[in-house]
């Protein structure tokens, strides 16, 4: 009794492999023993079942590959369209508030426009504006000019006057601090004054002598009196002699009763030169000047015995004194 031959080992049964009821018949059934070409139909035959099993099986398993793969991308991609959808909501949120803030600025920037367009329009009536100042100033500036130049020539003139009315002076002592008496006789005075200083004064030699009222009323000092003499020198001689007696010279010497007081003698001086000579004494007086005197109508100071004399002719020159 003949038994069927088993398959070539290398086309052992896969486990996967459904049972076929069939194919036992064909191999358990008692038959005779093949021919080689028999054999090889069998295992053609074999060869494509097993072959149809493969591709099922196979495709059984892409599809589940397949099923796995596009679950997995499909699980991926929803997670990033998620990510994606806040990033668009949060551009979205982002984008309202740069339309927000854009429509802020818009608004800010017109009223900026309306207000440069204000200030333009005040610029150009400001400038319309400067021009004219700029015109007024221009016509003040030279009235000023003008102004300055007559100032200037006044003063000049002011100063010439001023030095031809003290050469008007140039032969007039002036008398301070001399008491006044009723009935008084002022040319028997200078005579007398002149016996005092050692220096003669006849009255040939007085021109005229008179008093002269204070600058101010409040003034309770007696008059000063004005002795216009003949000549220069003899000013200028009675001066010096009454500077040597400064101190000493006093009115009980010229026979006048009452109250005894201290005579000064000086040049008869413009206004203009006493003001100038008050103020040119408390400058001195400041920076401890040792000497302030006229002579010759012109204001002279000295520091000391060795410093050099000074001539004051202005009050822009008393800055000299320091």
């Amino acid at each position: 009794m003949s038994t069927a031959r088993s398959p070539p080992v290398r086309f052992g049964s896969h486990p996967e492999l459904h049972h076929d009821t069939t194919d036992d018949n064909i191999f358990n059934r008692k038959r005779k023993q093949p021919d080689d070409d028999g054999m090889d139909l069998l295992l053609d035959r074999k060869f494509e079942i097993f072959e149809s099993k493969w591709e099922d099986w196979s495709s059984q398993m892409k599809n589940m590959i397949t099923n796995s793969i596009a679950e997995t991308v499909k699980t991926s991609i929803s997670a990033e369209l998620t990510k994606i959808s806040c990033m668009m909501n949060d551009m979205n949120v982002s984008l309202q508030k740069l339309s927000s803030e854009n429509t802020v600025i818009r608004e800010s920037l017109s009223e900026m426009q309306t207000r440069v367009t204000v200030l333009e329009e005040s610029a150009l009536f400001s400038s319309d504006q400067v021009n004219e100042l700029k015109n007024c100033v221009d016509v003040i500036e030279k009235k000023v000019s003008d102004a300055c130049l007559v100032t200037h020539k006044v003063t000049a003139l002011q100063t010439k006057l001023d030095m031809m009315e003290q050469q008007a002076r140039e032969c007039n002592i002036e008398i301070s601090n001399l008491p006044e008496r009723r009935n008084e006789n002022l040319l028997s005075l200078v005579e007398q004054l002149g016996t005092v200083i050692k220096v003669p004064i006849p009255m040939a030699q007085v021109t005229s002598v008179h008093r002269v009222p204070h600058a101010t009323s409040n003034n309770n000092r007696p008059k000063n009196v004005i002795v216009k003499l003949a000549s220069r020198i003899l000013r200028d001689n009675v001066v010096a002699a009454s500077r040597l007696m400064k101190g000493r010279l006093t009115s009980n010497q010229l026979s006048i009763q009452g109250t005894v007081h201290n005579i000064y003698v000086n040049e008869h001086l413009t206004l203009r030169n006493k003001l100038l000579f008050r103020s040119v004494r408390e400058e001195a007086k400041k920076n401890s000047y040792k000497y302030v005197w006229v002579k010759h109508g012109v204001i002279l100071v000295r520091k000391s015995d060795t410093s050099p004399i000074q001539a004051i002719r202005n009050e822009q020159e008393i800055s000299k004194i320091k």
